[in-house]
């Protein structure tokens, strides 16, 4: 049934490679997921030096293109360049996967045409890696831990995640960081989710000082809701055994995402951005971070930002952190299956990461 998509329409699409430069070539060898990331969007040709379109990827396009969902010019797409031109164009009829601008995923929606095709759409997404999820394997010992950012409900969960893997098979030698934001207040439902949990606090002290937090609107951000989950959430003996090694990254600096009501504010990049003075140039170090289906993209970006020192790091030293930096990541799949719509929307932020890096590493040249 799915095969049966690509029968009836025949594009250029067909005829889909991108040519990377031979520097490019060279890091593919080393280390593909820097470029190609963690789903199964792309394939490559080593013999041809070429980046392709996996048939599931292709399939998908021309079923929102029947469906109307998706601009007809993105199957007449030759390269990453032009395919990602059309991609990042906002979600509509006939346009783009993007989110439209000053929206957030949890308020997104779902047309009735792509709830009448789920099936077809579930098996393909299932095929890119969207759906699937990611492990580790026993007894890891790794030097970081990196938990990311995000709505307060999503923050609990990776928390809980987490905690399950330190119970059980993951240890950390040095740090744990807690990726948050200053500069994203908290939204009023996420306000009403930290008070509900603020009632359980036993300790007087704790709940003082957390119902004063959070009452103040500036102190009001994800950063501190980031940090007030993991003391309400974290059993004692794990406390105990981490809290000295725990580091929460308040992030500050804004990035091109925005709110109508918020204005510019940190994205993953800034985050992972902040992160990078933990990183010791030359020595050997392990990363484990999770971040649930279909946010895959989440350690794609932070793989990309470490090892190329955010677009920084010259071709030698580039080498250096891609042979002496090993990640694992996990990507548990969520209790609810995500909107199509927020899906969409992460497969065109991981294309354009996937073109960013190509735009770093074409810029770079054997010495």
């Amino acid at each position: 049934m799915i095969s049966a998509v690509n029968t009836e329409i025949h594009y250029n699409i067909q005829n889909f490679t991108h040519t990377v430069s031979p520097t490019t070539d060279k890091v593919m060898k080393l280390c593909p997921k820097l470029i190609l990331g963690s789903s199964f969007l792309f394939e490559y040709d080593h013999d041809k030096c070429t980046i392709l379109l996996s048939s599931s990827f292709k399939d998908l396009l021309i079923l929102l293109v029947k469906l109307k969902e998706l601009d007809p010019k993105v199957l007449d797409s030759l390269n990453l360049f032009e395919l990602n031109g059309i991609l990042q164009k906002p979600q509509a009829a006939n346009g783009g996967m993007m989110r439209k601008p000053g929206s957030e995923r949890w308020e997104m929606k779902d047309a009735q045409v792509l709830v009448d095709h789920y099936f077809l759409q579930d098996k393909l997404l299932e095929q890119l890696g969207f759906s699937t999820p990611r492990e580790i394997p026993n007894d890891l010992t790794v030097r970081h831990c990196i938990l990311f950012g995000a709505r307060a409900e999503r923050m609990e969960k990776r928390i809980l995640i987490t905690v399950d893997y330190l119970n059980t098979k993951l240890t950390v030698t040095d740090h744990i960081y807690l990726a948050g934001s200053k500069a994203r207040k908290l939204i009023p439902e996420e306000l009403k989710f930290i008070q509900d949990k603020l009632i359980m606090v036993e300790n007087p002290q704790e709940k003082s000082y957390w119902t004063e937090v959070f009452e103040n609107p500036e102190e009001a951000h994800e950063a501190n809701a980031f940090m007030f989950l993991w003391k309400s959430l974290v059993p004692e003996v794990l406390q105990n055994q981490y809290n000295s090694k725990l580091i929460a990254i308040q992030a500050t600096r804004i990035g091109p995402s925005y709110n109508l009501d918020q204005g510019n504010r940190s994205t993953t990049e800034t985050t992972a951005e902040d992160w990078l003075s933990y990183y010791v140039e030359g020595q050997f170090q392990t990363f484990f971070a999770l971040a649930e289906q279909p946010f895959i993209r989440l350690p794609d970006q932070l793989r990309m930002t470490v090892l190329t020192n955010k677009k920084e790091a010259s071709l030698d030293s580039l080498k250096l952190r891609i042979d002496r930096t090993v990640f694992y990541f996990v990507n548990p799949v969520p209790p609810s299956s995500p909107l199509k719509t927020v899906v969409f929307d992460e497969i065109a932020r991981h294309v354009f990461r996937t073109v960013d890096t190509l735009k770093y590493l074409d810029s770079k040249k054997d010495p």
